[in-house]
């Protein structure tokens, strides 16, 4: 899945896998940062808990920040919307 924000030319892929890497051989999912337009989402195949979902979408947001000078802090509206965004594409949720 590709999860394109136009407004802020960011990429998020989200992949599945089914065996993590044998450095965190317990997650259940984890966030690669690919470049400065583009992280990857990894999560165990499967829809995954919530609670997991949430707590890489955190990371993803970090990055986005990271790579876009915006202050995570001061703009908890911003990453309110864009966490509820992601979440629910994932999540396979429709917006009509």
């Amino acid at each position: 899945m590709k999860i394109y924000i136009p407004h802020l030319n960011y990429t998020v892929y989200v992949k599945t896998f089914v065996t993590p890497p044998p450095q965190i051989a317990n997650a259940q999912a984890w966030v690669k940062r690919n470049d400065m337009h583009s992280c990857t989402f990894f999560k165990k195949k499967g829809k995954g808990i919530p609670a997991d979902i949430a707590h890489e979408l955190v990371h993803v947001l970090q990055f986005i920040c990271i790579d876009r000078n915006i202050d995570f802090c001061t703009e908890t509206e911003h990453m309110g919307y864009l966490m509820q965004y992601i979440m629910g594409k994932i999540t396979g949720y429709s917006w009509t």
